[in-house]
């Protein structure tokens, strides 16, 4: 095994569940407004967490699963 490599592909994929975004980030990656994103968080279409404060977060892998499924909200 080559020490000088830490992480694979495969690997990488398994720490992209722990990347979060925060509403304005989010709002950025989906090409949207923060306060359209808001809106689908409290309308049930989006996924959010709170994490230690009243802000929320944001799984990038489930964002990224909701763009490559092509799921549109109106």
């Amino acid at each position: 095994m080559n020490s000088n490599v830490l992480f694979d592909d495969k690997s990488n994929l398994l720490f992209d569940n722990f990347i979060w975004l925060n509403t304005k980030e989010a709002a950025e990656y989906l090409r949207t407004s923060p306060k359209q994103l808001r809106k689908w968080v409290y309308q049930g279409k989006i996924k959010a967490y709170r994490l230690l404060s009243k802000s929320l977060r944001f799984k990038k892998s489930e964002l990224d699963h909701l763009i490559e499924g092509g799921r549109v909200w109106e």
